[in-house]
């Protein structure tokens, strides 16, 4: 800390990124320390450049209904993320489309594929991908649902009104918990949380106050790493 400290002094000298030095510097500190105007500029201009924020869903891959079940599991991030940005941040969805889907290709999506069995007991994962070095990237990347499993929408009912969660899973969860993956998230211990480790059975999960505790402590690294412009 002391050595990107020092580093720092060399640079750009503002209000805006004093401000990034010191809710560094500090431990225990936390984004809302920064005003609001700042938090705005330092999204804005440095963050959102390399935030995943736009995505496609796999044509013929999905539903009507799994689409939008799909895109609100985007949707339940973006109230944490404009508390954090103070920003009126909105992921975009841009349609539907069939791209490659190797490990090096540059376009976000949400796809399906069969996932190895019975090695890999998975319902879903965010499949990042590789940054300019050659090494897989912390965030950002696609979110491949396995085809072996079946998932229910919110608009789902069956058997005389009942839901059909006894025979599939939650796929607004599931999303819901895979972005968390995207945007840097890690899994937690804490099972009322969306990013808890096991499976989520159940589909009006959304991001927990310590979820965004959390993702309040991803932003800064995302601050942590930030290449400030030079004098």
């Amino acid at each position: 800390m002391i050595v990107w400290f020092k580093s720092f002094l060399k640079r750009k000298r503002s209000v805006l990124f004093l401000c990034v030095v010191i809710i560094q510097f500090f431990a225990g500190c936390n984004i809302s320390h920064i005003p609001e105007q700042e938090r705005k500029e330092i999204f804005n201009q440095y963050i959102k450049p390399i935030f995943p924020s736009e995505y496609y869903i796999q044509d013929n891959a999905f539903t009507k209904e799994e689409i939008e079940t799909i895109q609100q599991g985007f949707k339940n991030w973006e109230p944490i993320i404009r508390k954090l940005t103070a920003t009126n941040f909105h992921f975009k969805y841009l349609g539907l489309a069939d791209f490659p889907t190797d490990s090096g290709d540059q376009v976000h999506i949400v796809r399906r594929e069969a996932f190895d069995e019975p090695h890999e007991h998975k319902l879903a994962k965010a499949h990042h991908l590789l940054d300019e070095n050659g090494n897989w990237s912390s965030v950002g990347g696609d979110i491949v649902i396995n085809e072996w499993y079946g998932f229910h929408t919110q608009d789902q009912w069956h058997m005389e009104g009942l839901r059909e969660v006894f025979f599939s899973f939650c796929l607004e969860g599931i999303v819901t918990h895979e972005v968390g993956h995207l945007i840097g998230m890690q899994h937690s211990n804490h099972k009322e949380d969306i990013m808890y480790f096991k499976r989520i059975p159940v589909c009006d999960r959304k991001p927990t106050p310590h979820d965004e505790q959390v993702l309040g402590f991803v932003y800064l690294q995302y601050l942590r790493h930030l290449k400030f412009p030079e004098d």
